[in-house]
């Protein structure tokens, strides 16, 4: 069934995180990439409202945070590699270290 089409902002006033929608609404159903970017609009203005505008260095945490996932596999690979580990093993250890880090 065709759901229909609401409009939502996501906005920060007076320390608070408000979401406003274009209609009266029950539920919101959306697709997991749409909610993921919702969750992070939200944390966004989340910050803002307890700490102010949100740091445009966050690229910069995101680069070093990759810079050092990127030394942390490149170190497993080169370990389970020389030992001769299945490719699915590595595969499963890269991704749990990868997970570990962001989530």
């Amino acid at each position: 069934m065709r759901q229909p089409d609401i409009n939502m902002q996501i906005f920060e006033n007076e320390g608070m995180v408000v979401l406003g929608f274009s209609k009266k609404v029950e539920e919101i159903s959306m697709p997991p990439e749409v909610a993921r970017g919702v969750a992070e609009e939200i944390a966004r203005k989340a910050f803002q409202g307890s700490f102010g505008q949100y740091p445009q260095q966050s690229n910069m945490l995101l680069e070093q945070k990759r810079t050092k996932l990127l030394k942390r596999v490149e170190l497993i690979l080169n370990n389970l590699d020389s030992r001769k580990i299945s490719r699915n093993k590595i595969a499963a250890q890269v991704i749990d270290t990868v997970l570990s880090e962001i989530l």
